[in-house]
């Protein structure tokens, strides 16, 4: 049987280097390589075992002549000249695949981002359904797509939509590490308000926070600048609250009666102070000042003395909203 089973092997080899056999009698039949799973038998196929075909609700089957499968397998039906149109890098691709698949028109094109992003990108492609209402959380990512295609309008669309909705998309990005992400993408991409709403938050982001996300990954120049920053902003809250304190000085060192405060009043309020300060110098923000700046401390000893805090929040909120000076002005575009 081996003798056999070596005559076959050898039959098989040579047939499909030479187109011959090398035996007009009928070899044993291979062992069939069941690796993949069993050989068909004949028998129906359940369509349960079938793979799941899952197309976009967007762009269904007859929308366009080309079917774009994005990295999750969703299949888009999509207008191929369009996409040649409008980026040079795609239609560069379709070409070399089609070249490789020996010129033959392709009626199929695997791509390696996912449904979601896909259908942002089809979204704003398509004259039939651009929709400026695009998918926010999304808009960093669309960018970065944009621009490995080179699809110049989308590129200069959300970079001009970023500049004039700052505040409202930072309400969804107000975290420290996204904060650093979106400065270095504002750098790369030139866009002088994209990095100073990043910048308006690592400001007054906490200091071990800053050390953890910023330090090591900001260029030194724009470090340096930050740090600057952030000191100029601390002396600006050491300096209101020692303004306050002073307006209130009367309060702290006479009782309501009239009588001078104790020296365990005095050592309170002295730790308060200090208190205040060093939070001041870890988080230089009016959250910060807020969270360490005790009800019963200005009730006590201040009175009167909360027109005065909300004085200062006012002024803390407005230093706050404003858009910090950036470097180099040849850096940027708006």
């Amino acid at each position: 049987m081996d003798y056999l089973r070596k005559r076959s092997i050898k039959g098989a080899k040579q047939y499909y280097t030479t187109g011959q056999s090398t035996q007009h009698t009928l070899d044993p039949v291979p062992p069939v390589d069941e690796s993949d799973g069993p050989a068909y038998n004949g028998s129906p196929v359940n369509e349960t075992d079938l793979p799941l075909i899952e197309y976009s609700d967007d762009f269904p089957p007859s929308y366009g002549d080309l079917q774009i499968v994005s990295s999750d397998s969703i299949i888009f039906h999509f207008h191929r000249w369009l996409l040649e149109y409008m980026s040079p890098v795609l239609r560069n691709m379709l070409k070399t695949a089609e070249t490789n698949n020996r010129g033959r028109r392709l009626q199929e094109f695997k791509i390696q981002e996912n449904s979601v992003l896909l259908t942002n990108l089809l979204k704003f492609i398509d004259p039939k359904k651009m929709n400026p209402e695009l998918d926010y959380n999304v808009l960093t990512q669309l960018l970065e797509l944009a621009s490995k295609y080179e699809i110049t309008k989308l590129i200069d669309w959300i970079k001009t939509w970023m500049s004039d909705n700052l505040d409202e998309f930072f309400t969804t990005h107000n975290n420290k590490g996204t904060a650093l992400d979106l400065f270095l993408m504002a750098k790369r991409f030139r866009m002088k308000r994209l990095a100073q709403g990043a910048f308006r938050v690592l400001i007054k982001a906490p200091d071990a926070e800053v050390d953890i996300y910023v330090r090591y990954h900001l260029p030194d120049a724009d470090y340096k600048l930050l740090v600057c920053l952030r000191h100029n902003r601390i002396k600006w809250f050491q300096e209101e609250i020692k303004a306050m304190l002073a307006r209130g000085a009367p309060a702290t060192l006479m009782s309501g009666d009239g009588l001078a405060i104790n020296d365990t009043e005095y050592v309170d309020i002295t730790r308060t102070v200090m208190e205040l300060s060093f939070a001041i110098v870890s988080e230089p923000s009016y959250d910060s000042l807020v969270r360490h700046f005790p009800q019963s401390f200005y009730v006590d000893y201040f009175h009167g003395s909360q027109a005065a805090m909300e004085e200062l929040k006012k002024k803390a909120l407005v230093l706050e909203a404003e858009l910090p000076p950036m470097a180099l002005a040849n850096e940027w575009d708006d």
